[in-house]
């Protein structure tokens, strides 16, 4: 993510609603968004524009996001983007996938922004930061993407804090 241009979101979800709402909602944080409507367009999105977030539902036409999610786990330049996935469905298979390949887990539900919205807002901050280590640089100053973080939980990886705040443990995610 570069410092010069805003940060961009794919969202692939087949229900358009859902996608506009997102997109609206993702627009408020500044944030340019890519849209998609089945696993296809999304992938062919994906490589076009290199979004630094991929938002995914699991169910869509032309394939599913955890087939897309997959492709790019094993593509070198793809493999870092993070991946949020969403479902409609309570499926322990679905969670245990997403976890394995270091994907976000969202539940479709009626306060899916409330979800998403903290969820981006680290992303975005964690990109943030590595890309001004990179440059040398450490001082955040977008309020938007920056939220402070305590000591406790930069001791966490992002993805076991997402687990961690639904209640899933790797107990829960085994075999």
């Amino acid at each position: 993510m570069s410092e010069s241009k805003q940060p961009c979101v794919l969202i692939a979800d087949d229900d358009k609603d859902l996608t506009d709402l997102l997109a609206l909602r993702c627009g408020t944080l500044g944030l340019t968004v890519e849209k998609a409507h089945d696993a296809m367009a999304a992938m062919q999105k994906i490589n076009d524009c290199r979004p630094d977030v991929v938002i995914l539902d699991v169910n869509m036409p032309s394939g599913d996001g955890l087939s897309v999610c997959e492709m790019m786990s094993h593509h070198e330049d793809l493999c870092t983007i993070p991946v949020i996935m969403l479902t409609g469905e309570k499926n322990q298979d679905v969670m245990r996938r997403c976890h394995n390949m270091c994907a976000y887990y969202v539940p479709k539900c009626n306060n899916v922004w409330e979800r998403m919205r903290p969820l981006l807002n680290e992303l975005l901050n964690l990109l943030a930061l590595d890309d001004r280590s990179s440059s040398g640089t450490s001082e955040i100053t977008d309020d938007k993407l920056a939220p402070a973080l305590d000591e406790a939980v930069e001791s966490m990886s992002s993805i076991d804090r997402v687990f961690a705040l639904f209640g899933w443990n790797d107990e829960f995610l085994e075999d």
